[in-house]
């Protein structure tokens, strides 16, 4: 919370020292005393930052421009601690906020709805500008949602999670429909809210409200930046006013007249960043040549941002899981506090989320996917089940194909042990030991490369998510002990695996099931040698 105060500012250029001729300014300081003076120059870095973003989006020709409040700081070198503040100037007209960063929307204007939209798509999903709010179309105190990294842009940075409040209130509008951008896929029953409330203006009934919320302070927060704009910065030289649209404060994007896509359209559109779809079809259709014919410079700009740190998944598919889980929380049940889980949540909006995030391979979501499909326990949607069918029960199976071909250490066990015993096995499948034994040995090697990286040794926290590597090396063994399905018989293999799982057995502590495996494998060998 910040306290503002009205100043006026004497011109360098005047020597005649008359007040009445003073520009009018606005002074701004964070009210908490405690916030660092680093804080100031953040709050500066971010304006200027959407300030950028403003001026490509003017350059792709919207209906009407846009422009951020040039900020500053002053230091008060005379007071005790000497004090900073921000500073912008004052502009006459009505101060109305259009969007949160929260999900609130005042669908009153076309053009902020759709800038906070274009920034999302021009940034490859990077990042979006929100908390549009201000004069006319003259935008101060933005706020910037950053998909790599929750740290940068302040605490109001909610990450994903962000993205998919603002896209769950969010209606395409003429504006977004002129400058190319696509709708985010919205369930049935999500469509016929958010028009409803569109149409009516009910932002605030739904729940929402227009403040400016931090991290943490609704949900756990799983952030997820961009350096690109760093580069931006450095890019940029000319940058546009917006003293010209003063003028028409008032204006509404989406005025009567009807608006051309063709004419409005740059038709030097790919010197500048071109949209990533906001919907799965989209992503999916475009996969890696959605720049096509973007040169590669700005291309190189684009894949500079932020670090992976594991974060290779679709950042739109991260999306539509944060929007899962907001159902599941009953963030978007009316006169619902977030706190305060429902159990009659939209059911059927939330696993639609779930299996858009899982076309666009995002693991978790995949992994629930499977569960759901094969009946088996799962955290996320706990409650949502699907009725007990063998088609339901195939596409599981296909599903924890995919979470094994992403290295799940628990999928992969599951998948191993059904072609091993026939349990989860779909009827078109069979029983498979040699598959079973690629897919352990694929486990165990997991195992062992996460130990070595680690430098932990081996311990029980290896095998929570599935058996211990003793117990997966004793599988192995006995099936090559056996033979059949598949898989030749092989003494001599299950003689060697009996001796190191017997050796892994004692790394976990395991004495007597250690002699147990040693004695196995004297059998092995000796039937080896009687044959």
């Amino acid at each position: 919370m910040r306290a503002c105060f009205r100043l006026k500012k004497l011109s360098n250029f005047v020597h005649k020292e008359s007040w009445e001729h003073a520009a009018n300014y606005v002074a701004k300081c964070y009210m908490d005393k405690s916030v660092e003076r680093e804080r100031y120059f953040d709050d500066v870095r971010l304006q200027m930052d959407a300030k950028l973003w403003a001026e490509i989006f003017n350059r792709h020709n919207p209906p009407k421009k846009i422009d951020m409040f040039q900020m500053s700081i002053v230091e008060f070198v005379e007071r005790d601690n000497s004090p900073l503040y921000h500073l912008e100037h004052f502009i006459e007209g009505e101060y109305i906020k259009y969007n949160s960063n929260s999900g609130f929307v005042d669908d009153s204007r076309s053009t902020p709805q759709a800038f906070s939209h274009f920034t999302f798509e021009c940034s490859n999903h990077q990042l979006m500008v929100v908390d549009i709010q201000g004069v006319g179309d003259l935008y101060t105190d933005p706020q910037i949602h950053t998909a790599r990294t929750a740290n940068q842009y302040g605490d109001a940075n909610l990450g994903c999670k962000g993205f998919a409040l603002f896209f769950s209130t969010h209606v395409c509008n003429r504006v977004c429909r002129s400058l190319g951008l696509t709708e985010f896929d919205l369930a049935p029953n999500q469509l016929k809210k958010v028009s409803r409330s569109s149409s009516s203006s009910t932002a605030f009934a739904a729940g929402w409200t227009p403040g400016t919320v931090c991290r943490g302070a609704e949900e756990f927060v799983i952030g997820s930046p961009t350096s690109f704009c760093e580069i931006l910065r450095r890019r940029v030289r000319n940058m546009s006013t917006c003293s010209d649209d003063l003028e028409s404060e008032g204006y509404e994007s989406s005025s009567s007249s009807p608006i051309s896509p063709l004419s409005l359209r740059p038709t030097n559109a790919t010197k500048h960043f071109r949209p990533r779809p906001s919907c799965v079809f989209g992503q999916k259709q475009s996969g890696a040549n959605c720049f096509h014919g973007v040169n590669q410079e700005h291309l190189a700009l684009i894949d500079c941002g932020g670090d992976s740190d594991g974060m290779d998944e679709s950042i739109l598919g991260q999306v539509h899981l944060e929007m899962a889980r907001y159902h599941e929380m009953g963030r978007f049940v009316d006169n619902t506090s977030i706190c305060e889980p429902m159990s009659d949540y939209d059911h059927e909006s939330a696993f639609f989320h779930l299996k858009q995030a899982a076309e666009l391979g995002v693991k978790e979501a995949l992994i629930t996917l499977a569960k759901i499909y094969l009946q088996l326990p799962h955290d996320l949607l706990c409650t949502y089940s699907v009725e007990e069918s063998e088609h339901n029960f195939e596409q599981g199976f296909d599903y924890l194909s995919q979470c094994a071909d992403l290295e799940d250490k628990h999928c992969l066990f599951l998948l191993a042990e059904a072609y091993e015993s026939g349990v989860n096995l779909p009827k078109t499948k069979q029983i498979d030991w040699n598959l079973a034994s690629v897919y352990y040995k694929k486990l165990l090697q997991m195992m062992e490369d996460e130990a070595a990286s680690e430098d932990a040794g081996y311990s029980d926290s290896l095998a929570n998510e599935c058996e211990a590597n003793y117990l997966i090396l004793a599988r192995l063994a006995q099936m090559n002990l056996k033979g059949g399905h598949n898989m030749p018989k092989n003494e001599s293999a299950a003689s060697a695996l009996y001796t190191e799982a017997a050796d892994k057995a004692i790394q976990y502590g395991k004495g007597r099931i250690a002699n147990k495996y040693y004695m196995l494998a004297e059998e092995a060998a000796a039937s080896q040698d009687q044959e």
